[in-house]
């Protein structure tokens, strides 16, 4: 399995017009690396310089300390899926699976025995003789993911595979890759623009916005620790709330409550972050009451939005109880789950 380092790379494709600025990030050998960030942030951008299918401006690229910014990209050894499957129409699911053996000029035999090894591991086994036209998006995804495994690449790169198909067939095919990646003994290195996928599949996530890296971590690091309130808003489902204030005496004061604190930072201009999961409805011992405006019931979960003076924010809680419109609820803020940010949008 081979280490990937990123050492300030950027990728610029005309004067001041940096699609990628300074990135610096690796991906251990086994390493599942997630780029997650919004569409136009970089992060396929990324991708297609480790694969060699864009030149890098500046910075290197290593695979295990072996610097590669000039190797050709058919000698890097990496298996691709991108987001459409790429498969050959007229072929059938057998012939596609065997296409990069094919020419590579490798022996009858062993094509297909591979063949049939990567079919069996990928579920394809009883498809073989099927057109991509005959197959579910989610086979036909497996094919995708099959033709890449069929090489024994050192590295994958999936750019957004899972983007065409439906959330029920996301959830099962994220499994998959993960078992797959697993299995595979690889290094992965995983594009997406979604939050749930970076955190259920990336053993470490480079969060990106514009070009620039935002942090760098593993999943419980960044959710549990956002650098800056860019990754704690993006991070998280419903996302963080945000209240703009200042500290004062250990106070957090705002326009519609004042909130005790116990943080040694005096600052005129800060923004109080909270999970949705972090806020309590408690009659008993409070912050302040608010005023529910709706609720969304999820079954075992629902989500309470509510109102204080002008600022709404979103309560995750149990379904233990009906909320009413425009009823009377108390608030806690769990003081170890407070994240405190500068004027600049940076965590304090």
């Amino acid at each position: 399995m081979l280490k990937i380092d990123l050492k300030n790379i950027t990728k610029e494709y005309q004067k001041d017009l940096r699609a990628v600025e300074s990135v610096t990030i690796s991906a251990e050998p086994g390493d599942f690396l997630v780029l997650v960030g919004p569409s136009g942030c970089g992060k396929s951008t990324i991708l297609r310089m480790i694969a060699g299918l864009e030149d890098i401006t500046s910075g290197d690229l290593y695979f295990n300390d072996k610097r590669m910014n000039d190797i050709n990209p058919g000698d890097r050894n990496i298996g691709m899926v991108f987001q459409n499957y790429a498969l050959y129409p007229h072929l059938t699911v057998y012939d596609n699976l065997a296409f990069p053996l094919k020419i590579k000029k490798h022996h009858k035999t062993e094509i297909d025995s591979r063949v049939k090894e990567i079919a069996g591991l990928t579920g394809l086994s009883d498809y073989l003789t099927r057109k991509p036209k005959q197959l579910s998006g989610g086979q036909r995804q497996r094919v995708a993911l099959g033709r890449a495994l069929v090489r024994k690449p050192d590295i994958f790169l999936f750019d957004e595979p899972l983007s065409n198909l439906d959330a029920k067939l996301r959830v099962q095919m994220r499994n998959e890759i993960i078992s797959l990646h697993g299995k595979a003994e690889t290094t992965s290195v995983y594009v997406t623009h979604d939050q749930v996928e970076a955190m259920t599949m990336g053993t470490r996530i480079a969060v990106l916005d514009e070009g620039k890296l935002q942090q760098f971590g593993t999943p419980d690091e960044i959710y549990l620790k956002p650098a800056n309130l860019f990754v704690a808003g993006f991070l998280g489902s419903p996302q963080m709330n945000f209240f703009n204030g200042k500290i004062d005496s250990k106070n957090f004061i705002n326009d519609n409550f004042k909130l005790n604190y116990d943080i040694e930072v005096h600052s005129s201009k800060v923004t109080l972050g909270i999970r949705p999961e972090h806020i309590e409805i408690n009659n008993d011992s409070y912050d302040f009451s608010a005023k529910v405006l709706r609720t969304e019931f999820l079954g075992h979960e629902q989500l309470v939005y509510a109102e204080v003076g002008s600022e709404t924010f979103c309560i995750r809680t149990g379904f233990n109880r009906n909320y009413s419109k425009d009823e009377t609820i108390h608030i806690s803020f769990l003081r170890d789950k407070l994240h405190l940010f500068d004027n600049l949008g940076l965590r304090i």
